[in-house]
């Protein structure tokens, strides 16, 4: 079984209620980020449809950066933000570079942030972290 983070939402999965793995797909435009915790395993994750323009995308990694500055132990996966779109104002570069700018911002210097944004030519992205190892796979 896995658990799919929604388009729009910011979802915490705690270690107690974990399936086989967390997953959020359909990443074309949108962009996805997923915080995994090694000591504590507590997971947050987000598909954002237009993360650039969303009211509270700095507050939400704020808050998520809160929940997880006790731990040196954090992994921070950004995707998405595919560059074939055929969508008008579409700049991928723009976007990316605003997504990490707050990212690194938010979360304190030792997080590790794991830039995956896909090739040209690629269309669609799906991330999946697997709680259990800690692994990301992007397909």
């Amino acid at each position: 079984m896995s658990r799919e983070i929604e388009q729009g939402t910011w979802d915490t999965f705690e270690p107690t209620g974990y399936p086989e793995d967390i997953t959020t797909g359909g990443l074309g435009p949108c962009t996805g980020i997923i915080i995994f915790d090694e000591s504590s395993r507590i997971t947050v994750g987000g598909h954002f449809p237009h993360s650039h323009e969303a009211e509270n995308f700095e507050d939400m990694l704020n808050s998520a950066a809160r929940r997880f500055s006790y731990s040196p132990l954090v992994h921070i996966y950004l995707s998405g933000c595919c560059h074939d779109q055929d969508l008008e104002d579409f700049d991928p570069q723009a976007i990316r570079l605003y997504v990490e700018t707050q990212v690194r911002k938010s979360f304190p210097e030792g997080a590790q942030i794991h830039v995956c944004w896909p090739k040209p030519g690629i269309g669609s992205v799906t991330m999946t972290l697997d709680p259990d190892t800690g692994e990301m796979f992007i397909d």
